[in-house]
């Protein structure tokens, strides 16, 4: 949605911006259209949240707009979980999201000693990562009220980062997928 918000400003008439009440310099438009024409840059996503960022104060902070409210407000203020399992390492992320705001509430690296003929498809793989998940990385994936680490949310979501292989260290394509089900499996 970012990406179609920034896509329309640098496409937008002076019919539309009159009715936005926004002023593009034709310079700039001219320049990102440039740019999205040569397909120098592919995903808009980033610079359609650092102008909704310099238009909050216009669209959210005057008596003339009011914001726009999700049906469902807890999506957009959720905390995301993000976890990555390779072999060796366990990689997790906890942020609080709240809109286009994030706050790193906690980080961690562990070590996970899986065998070289592992099966990592296995039921003994799971529980293995399982036994090898912190604690707080576990609080942050059931606790919703607000506690001395983490915010209190309605909403907790989970991302397993997909990996892939990774032939200087015999890691297969295979082997990543299947290591990426066993994590999913054990969150």
């Amino acid at each position: 949605m970012a990406s179609d918000i920034f896509k329309y400003f640098i496409q937008a008439t002076l019919d539309q911006q009159l009715d936005l009440q926004v002023y593009i310099f034709a310079e700039v438009q001219l320049h990102w259209r440039t740019v999205m024409c040569k397909t120098i840059v592919k995903k808009f996503d980033d610079l359609g949240d650092s102008l909704l960022h310099a238009l909050n104060k216009i669209l959210c902070g005057s008596l003339n707009y009011r914001p726009l409210v999700p049906y469902n407000p807890s999506v957009h203020i959720n905390r995301t979980v993000v976890l990555t399992i390779l072999p060796d390492k366990i990689y997790w992320v906890v942020l609080h999201c709240t809109w286009n705001l994030f706050i790193l509430e906690n980080l961690g690296v562990s070590h996970l000693n899986l065998h070289k003929n592992q099966r990592f498809a296995a039921r003994e793989t799971i529980d293995l990562i399982k036994q090898h998940l912190d604690s707080l990385f576990r609080q942050a994936l059931v606790v919703m009220t607000a506690c001395d680490v983490y915010t209190g949310v309605e909403c907790i979501k989970i991302v397993v980062k997909q990996l892939r292989g990774y032939i200087q260290r015999n890691f297969l394509n295979k082997a990543a997928g299947a290591l990426t089900a066993s994590t999913v499996a054990a969150v």
